[in-house]
């Protein structure tokens, strides 16, 4: 069964940056500078990203 895998944008409104993570929860903090003012910010990375993972026998 083939499985994507959506990440969603985010920004940290203490270090400016943009991140790419799913969504399973709201995150707790910045994984770089490690700031808790962290907004859902879809748009701001362009394209929209989808991430396909390979089978792992396939090439």
């Amino acid at each position: 069964m083939e499985r994507n895998l959506v990440m969603y944008e985010y920004k940290c409104r203490d270090c400016d940056s943009l991140l790419l993570l799913e969504r399973e929860k709201e995150p707790e903090c910045c994984p770089y500078c490690e700031g808790y003012n962290i907004d859902y910010a879809p748009g701001r990375i362009e394209p929209v990203l989808i991430y396909k993972p390979r089978s792992e026998g396939a090439e």
